[in-house]
């Protein structure tokens, strides 16, 4: 994505299935050009089914925010995603997720720091079938 403008937006959320590199960052800022290294491993093939495991690398450049001393904006997210799926039994299709981001943004010719952080996240999903 690259653009004078902000990707549009419904109440500030983005649309996910649209931006190849949505994250926590987003990656949606005027300007910004982004990329990321990413690897998944499914861990059926081990003898695991239902267990998968996926990391990356997500950085985003080039940000406008408008004024000459803030034009070398930088921002940068990492994730470890640990997932699993129950196969069988009562708690068959529920899922079991940790995700760990840490996220580090600097702005201007300084690289002052910008709103880093890092967050665990532990998700439960269930897979309803019709």
């Amino acid at each position: 994505m690259l653009g004078d403008s902000s990707f549009p937006t419904l109440n500030g959320y983005a649309p996910q299935p649209y931006l190849v590199n949505w994250s926590t960052v987003a990656f949606v800022k005027p300007n910004e050009s982004s990329w990321q290294l990413r690897y998944d491993y499914n861990f059926a093939g081990m003898g695991l089914p239902g267990l998968k495991f996926m990391t990356r690398y997500l950085r985003g450049s080039g940000v406008d925010r408008g004024r000459n001393d803030l034009d070398q904006n930088v921002e940068s997210e990492r994730n470890i995603v640990l997932g699993y799926v129950v196969q069988s039994g009562p708690l068959k299709d529920v899922g079991f997720e940790w995700r760990r981001i840490d996220v580090k943004t600097r702005y201007g010719n300084g690289k002052a720091s910008g709103a880093d952080y890092e967050e665990n996240r532990l998700i439960t999903t269930y897979t309803w079938k019709f």
